[in-house]
């Protein structure tokens, strides 16, 4: 009779633990899915188009030859959602990993078009673009 119950419960033991593998495993799967869709969104030729329009603002010779602004680049590990909305992401710019920009792109629901929620520049970038633009 005792051994009977302790069977039992081992089957029990072993069907729940199957069950919360099961769904660990699913949950990571979807986190990934996720993720995989972010940088698809980041990398997009319209989200570039918003960084590029946020890079000529910050910066009116962005991509001359005598822009603050040469070149940026998108920092894959830092791609997140925006618990208020929107994709985060991290743009270095010019290769150095002290100059950059935090990205929120948004997706305007009406439209369907991306577009820009806002920016944090790093403190670096700002000193420059300052003094760029002071002289």
């Amino acid at each position: 009779m005792m051994f009977k119950r302790l069977k039992i419960w081992l089957v029990l033991l072993l069907v729940g633990a199957g069950i919360t593998a099961g769904g660990a495993g699913y949950m990571k799967y979807q986190e990934h899915k996720e993720r995989e869709a972010m940088l698809e969104i980041v990398k997009s030729e319209e989200a570039r188009e918003r960084y590029q329009t946020l890079f000529k603002n910050l910066d009116k010779d962005a991509f001359a030859e005598n822009g603050i602004i040469q070149s940026y680049e998108i920092d894959e590990e830092s791609v997140a959602h925006n618990p208020m909305g929107g994709v985060l992401v991290k743009l270095y710019i010019n290769g150095k990993e002290n100059l950059y920009v935090v990205y929120n792109l948004n997706k305007d629901i009406n439209t369907g078009k991306f577009m820009s929620g806002s920016s944090t520049i790093s403190p670096d970038l700002s000193t420059l673009l300052k003094e760029s633009s002071d002289e």
